[in-house]
């Protein structure tokens, strides 16, 4: 059995890879503890099945604001917003994602996606004006998700940089940052607050103006819970989406291979996508629970009160849900990957995220169809965390003027 003080984030063997202890973990020890920066111990689940029933058993709490409860550190985070969707056990999760659910529609989806196409039409179009070599995170990946946010949402151009500033304090990790997140989020929320009021005076006919019209049985969101709403939007619609276009070309260009298959044959973009999801998911850790009775897993029992985590990027490396999972192949069938969640918290903006990467990506295969690394792959910069691993900058380049299509 593993050690129970084997400490969990594990130590980076390589950026953008997900640790070779999982693999050991799934085959010898599914279930075994590891010891968080809080000092707190808990179950690791790492093989598919389990993490799936894990994601799906409301016997586990998202709620870990109640005494004893597991931390992932020992400072504020986000655990401590009772208020935001992710962090709520039913029935009010139930509530308020039914109310969402009425706004954010998979028609509403679609029908932004010619927006969402041109948005990265032209950031591709900008970067072959500039030439070659170019900054693929600068230049599509950070810029596409935020403007699309803003957009749907109504914000005005002019405060993107506030939100960015605001998103990446949101997602910080330390006791250091802890009354800067604080701050962060009491200014989020009088901007917010702002935006809710000018919506009511003069709609915008934009996804605000749906989640504030949105109802079950006469039953809206109030404000605090459109504010909570609104931001864990924002994290999902452009931190985490920022992070899988940048990882997603760079796990592409690692394999050029791949990428030229991708450029004679666009019509693989969709499940070179969900490929992506797979190979690559950007989240280093799981979403953290606790027991609330005895629970059954396939590979064993998690005890009432204790804490698990369920870790979705070793899931999606289990070979006895995937076909060699180490390999990157965009003719994969179906992958079935978790990368969104699965059950009650499945991710609400997942949809929204699918369909920026999947235009994000095929901007740049339209654009630039001899697009290459202008560094060797490991000396591609990332900033570390213990959320996610983004990469800072991806050079690349392509022949002068790239595809004018």
């Amino acid at each position: 059995m593993t050690s129970v003080h084997e400490r969990f984030p594990f130590p980076d063997e390589e950026f953008g890879r997900v640790p070779r202890s999982c693999a050991h973990r799934r085959k010898h020890d599914p279930l075994g503890s590891v010891t968080l920066p809080s000092g707190d111990v808990v179950r690791l689940a790492v093989r598919h099945d389990d993490v799936a029933a894990v994601l799906a058993d409301p016997r586990f709490s998202r709620d870990l604001s109640k005494p004893g409860c597991p931390r992932l550190q020992s400072g504020a985070d986000m655990s401590d917003d009772h208020d935001t969707l992710i962090n709520m056990d039913p029935p009010r999760h139930s509530r308020v994602r039914g109310i969402l659910s009425r706004a954010f529609t998979p028609r509403a989806i679609e029908s932004w996606r010619p927006r969402i196409r041109q948005l990265a039409d032209e950031l591709v179009a900008g970067m072959r004006v500039a030439g070659p070599p170019g900054d693929l995170v600068a230049a599509v990946a950070e810029p596409l998700p935020i403007r699309v946010i803003a957009e749907i949402l109504g914000v005005a151009g002019g405060d993107l940089d506030q939100f960015r500033e605001w998103s990446s304090l949101a997602m910080s990790i330390g006791d250091d940052l802890a009354d800067a997140r604080a701050k962060g989020k009491d200014e989020f929320f009088a901007y917010l607050r702002e935006l809710i009021a000018e919506h009511r005076r003069e709609p915008h006919d934009d996804l605000l103006d749906a989640m504030i019209g949105a109802s079950v049985d006469n039953d809206r969101l109030t404000e605090d819970e459109l504010c909570d709403t609104v931001r864990s939007l924002l994290l999902a619609g452009y931190e985490t989406t920022m992070t899988t276009i940048g990882r997603g070309m760079f796990t592409l260009l690692r394999h050029p291979g791949q990428y030229r298959a991708l450029v004679a044959e666009p019509e693989l973009l969709p499940g070179a996508v969900e490929e992506i999801l797979r190979y690559d998911f950007p989240a280093d850790v799981g979403f953290l629970r606790f027991a609330l009775e005895d629970v059954p897993l396939p590979s064993g029992v998690i005890r009432a009160g204790e804490g698990v985590m369920p870790l979705i990027s070793s899931a999606n490396h289990d070979a006895t849900r995937f076909h060699d999972p180490e390999t990157f192949d965009i003719h994969r069938p179906d992958t079935g990957n978790m990368s969104f969640g699965r059950g009650p918290h499945y991710c609400v903006g997942g949809p929204l995220a699918r369909v920026q990467i999947q235009e994000a990506l095929g901007a740049v295969v339209r654009g630039l169809p001899d697009l290459a690394l202008a560094l060797p792959a490991g000396q591609v910069p990332w900033n570390p965390s213990m959320v996610t691993h983004s990469i800072s900058e991806l050079s690349v380049t392509w022949s002068h003027g790239g595809d004018p299509r």
